[in-house]
């Protein structure tokens, strides 16, 4: 990674052996640099990104800030989404965010991964087919929510959130130990100038040394100043200042050292191996059924305000245990007569059958409202025959029947 010795964030000198003096003297540097992002965080966000972009960090463009803008709108979007009970705008948002990342990866892949090795195109590519895969699932639970249950979306959100986790971490995983032979392959030789730190704050007042050696080298007639692409949590370093070293660059991203790929490795193994083992125990509940028997229950905000619930056992009782149940909305209802007296013809949908029923039929064309039907045969083909209709306005569901699956 290219260093710039006047960027704030490391602490930039020649002990290899961090003294007493010069450790005080990185604490000292992190709270002016802390102190300097809360005074002026508008300041100290453009620095680190003319850093980063220096660094060959950032080399996505606008693109990469129009994004990280819309992550932050998603963010609250998705939120006030849930709030207000409108959970298929939430899984819109989310799928569009997921589109946007995954055309960008795919069209213009990443060359670094902040505070780890560089990662072949083709990786990001493919967690952009990834991502863009996730997004069908969303999109594809959205156009056909009406057919499972608040259960089974959210259990099939989770199974995609951990299953996409568990690919990306694997393939991160992959890419970490591939990079010393298949990214980094120009060796250089460089001399060991420095030593650059920084602080690295974990579980409150515990603060990491991370630490890099400062190579000083030319490539292609071009001088550069970088430190490993990944610093080690070390107070002290093993190269001495002044000595020179081979080290291995990308030759298609000179400023790029390689840094310590192993341990990342490992980090990236043992949480993709977290995640697809909770994808695996979603994926069981969602497949065996499990999720099918409730619609789940909300508390504070987003607690819906039911007043009825459809109760299967008074179904059962009226209809028998051969019943399906699903949210539509009525494409048509309008009075007819026929031979003199008055009906209702209601129109579901091309998938049921036309209703005909009395004058006292209480929705109108446009409403949404659960629909309990089952299977009749006409013209040699299933068709679904309602039996009764129940407004969703202030009547929920949260029995162990669904849509009706051939």
């Amino acid at each position: 990674m290219r260093f710039d010795p006047e960027y704030g964030k490391y602490f930039y000198n020649d002990e290899m052996i961090l003294s007493p003096e010069g450790k005080e003297a990185l604490y000292e540097n992190y709270r002016a640099f802390a102190y300097k992002a809360i005074s002026n965080p508008v300041g100290s966000v453009r620095e680190a990104a003319a850093f980063q972009e220096e660094a060959g960090e950032s080399r996505q463009g606008p693109g990469a800030l129009i994004l990280s803008a819309c992550i932050v709108f998603a963010f609250f979007g998705v939120i006030a989404a849930f709030i207000l009970r409108k959970g298929l705008i939430a899984g819109g948002i989310i799928a569009a965010l997921l589109i946007a990342s995954g055309l960008m990866l795919l069209i213009k892949p990443k060359v670094l991964n902040h505070d780890s090795n560089l990662v072949m195109p083709a990786i990001m590519r493919i967690n952009g087919l990834i991502l863009l895969a996730g997004a069908g699932f969303i999109i594809y639970a959205i156009i056909n929510h009406d057919k499972y249950t608040q259960t089974q979306l959210f259990t099939g959100a989770f199974l995609i959130l951990f299953g996409m986790g568990a690919v990306i971490l694997l393939l991160q995983s992959i890419a970490q130990f591939v990079a010393p032979s298949k990214v980094y392959t120009e060796e250089v030789n460089a001399t060991c100038v420095g030593y650059a730190r920084y602080l690295e704050s974990s579980k409150g007042h515990h603060y990491t040394i991370m630490t890099s050696p400062v190579f000083e080298y030319n490539y292609e007639g071009e001088k550069y100043l970088s430190t490993y692409d990944t610093f080690v949590s070390k107070r002290d370093g093993t190269i001495p200042v002044g000595s020179r070293e081979t080290i291995k660059i990308s030759p298609d991203h000179p400023s790029h050292v390689l840094g310590s790929y192993k341990p990342l490795g490992f980090i990236f193994l043992g949480f993709g191996i977290m995640c697809l083992a909770v994808a695996g125990i979603v994926g069981f509940i969602f497949i065996s059924g499990q999720s099918e028997s409730s619609e789940l229950s909300f508390t504070g905000p987003a607690e819906p305000a039911y007043s009825n619930y459809i109760d299967d056992d008074l179904v059962t009782a009226a209809y028998g245990d051969d019943w399906y149940i699903e949210k539509a909305v009525l494409e048509l209802v309008e009075q007819i007569r026929v031979d003199g007296e008055t009906y209702v013809h209601v129109v579901i949908n091309d998938e049921f059958k036309d209703v005909y029923t009395g004058t006292d039929f209480e929705y109108s064309t446009g409403d949404e409202v659960y629909v309990i039907y089952g299977m009749t045969e006409q013209d040699g083909e299933l068709i679904k025959d309602a039996y009764t209709v129940s407004t969703t306005e202030d009547t929920g569901y949260r029995g162990a029947h669904g849509a009706y699956e051939p």
